[in-house]
């Protein structure tokens, strides 16, 4: 037998998750949010270059929230387990 804890408080937020982009004329690699994507910020890269951050037909504004749902609904029947 096993004892299983999980603590999740308040809900997940994949949104905060960074991924790494290039700058298209240096390389210098930016650490950015999903959060920064959705909402197309631009990123000045110190070579000068503005790297703009598009959300093509808000496919990662339908990730985030397509994943934030699933992930919560998990945790809402993971706990009822523990009840």
């Amino acid at each position: 037998m096993f004892d299983l804890r999980i603590s999740m408080k308040g809900n997940f937020d994949i949104s905060k998750q960074k991924v790494d982009i290039k700058c298209p004329k240096c390389n210098m690699r930016h650490n950015v949010s999903l959060d920064d994507i959705q909402h197309e910020k631009v990123i000045h890269c110190s070579c000068g270059t503005n790297i703009e951050l598009k959300d093509k037909d808000q496919s990662v504004k339908k990730g985030i929230n397509d994943i934030n749902k699933s992930l919560n609904d998990l945790k809402r029947t993971i706990e009822k387990f523990g009840k």
